[in-house]
């Protein structure tokens, strides 16, 4: 059963391609000068890429601000030298 999602999905990755491909084309005027599969293998990787990133800043944003404001995590106080004890 897995199988036929994976293939349901792949399927529906090449087709969804292939309409952003005739939007640019028929809708936009952008003219490709490469083979359709190419631009739809650089759109995916550019768009994966895009994702990544954001997904990227979005952890580390989210572990700053847990650093940042959890007091938990601050750890045991340290004493100072000062404090005579």
């Amino acid at each position: 059963m897995k199988d036929l999602f994976k293939k349901i999905f792949k399927l529906f990755l090449v087709l969804a391609g292939l309409i952003f491909a005739a939007f640019l084309v028929f809708a936009l005027g952008f003219r490709m000068d490469w083979p359709w599969w190419v631009g739809i293998f650089l759109l995916l990787a550019l768009l994966g890429l895009a994702i990544a990133v954001a997904v990227l800043g979005f952890n580390l944003l989210g572990d700053g601000l847990r650093d940042l404001l959890d007091p938990r995590l601050a750890g045991p106080k340290k004493r100072s030298l000062s404090s005579g004890g």
